[in-house]
């Protein structure tokens, strides 16, 4: 085999060693639904069988009858991202997002929703899921409990609240992670529900509701949730980690044969290049 022959083959064979390694290695991007540790959301697209897409704007090719559409953010959202999911929202999506805080303060923004993001924290020290870091919500709408973690204190008005907080909860003002005689405590929302056009979008203010640690336990509330529609998981901030990305299109709908199709053909090549030079 000539040298330069060789070469083109190694570096074809190292190329699909290390989509190899990707694919096989765990993941731990937070949210991500190829994570199967605490903190991805493995669990919940496997429990309801999840549509997984990887750019929001292709929800217009998709029926929203019946759909429940589950977004969470780590970034600030975008206003392209805004515009996106006002759409959905208006042409009769239902929508649920969570995220950082910057993400939905960001949203918020965009979107001009009737609710102030603080830089505050809402902690438990009686009703709560094992420490004061993860307080009890109650759900009316849902007649139900479920765990949060370290939810953000937002100040809102006129809003159909979803999911309350205990009335021995307290807003950490001073980020000592104690309760102060300053700092106010009672009922705050953790969960809002807002209706734009046909549609509607909810706000959950602890991301971490649905990842793979807390979903046993907050299993009825998404269920709730999600009332018998169909769920659609939108992992488009998944894009932009390369490696996450290449672990991603092996179970996303729109991706997944071109996948497999660059695969074959690196396959193919290699199998050319070794046979020739017999």
């Amino acid at each position: 085999m000539k040298v330069s022959n060789l070469l083109v083959v190694s570096l074809l064979i190292g190329v699909m060693v290390g989509l190899t390694i990707i694919y096989t290695l765990p993941s731990s991007t937070s949210y991500s639904v190829v994570n199967y540790g605490g903190n991805g959301i493995s669990r919940l697209r496997e429990s309801y069988e999840a549509l997984v897409i990887t750019d929001l704007s292709t929800s217009r090719d998709i029926s929203l009858q019946d759909k429940a559409y589950l977004i969470i953010r780590s970034d600030n959202v975008t206003l392209s991202e805004a515009e996106d999911l006002l759409r959905l929202v208006n042409e009769g999506g239902y929508v649920i997002f969570s995220g950082s805080r910057g993400a939905i303060e960001s949203l918020s923004q965009y979107m001009r929703l009737n609710l102030t993001v603080t830089g505050s924290v809402i902690y438990d020290m009686i009703y709560n899921g094992g420490d004061r870091f993860h307080p009890l919500g109650f759900s009316n709408n849902c007649n139900c409990t479920l765990i949060t973690y370290m939810p953000y204190y937002v100040i809102t008005s006129e809003i159909d609240v979803v999911v309350y907080s205990s009335n021995f909860s307290y807003v950490d003002l001073n980020g000592n992670g104690y309760m102060d005689i300053e700092e106010p405590s009672g009922l705050f929302p953790l969960g809002v529900s807002l209706s734009f056009g046909a549609g509607r979008l909810i706000l959950i203010f602890s991301p971490q509701v649905f990842t793979n640690e807390l979903f046993e336990a907050n299993k009825n509330f998404i269920d709730c949730l999600i009332s018998g529609r169909k769920l659609v998981i939108d992992q488009s901030e998944i894009k932009r980690d390369f490696i996450e990305y290449l672990r991603l299109i092996a179970i996303t709908y729109e991706a997944t044969y071109p996948a497999l199709i660059f695969l074959v053909s690196l396959l193919c090549v290699v199998a050319y290049y070794v046979l020739k030079e017999k």
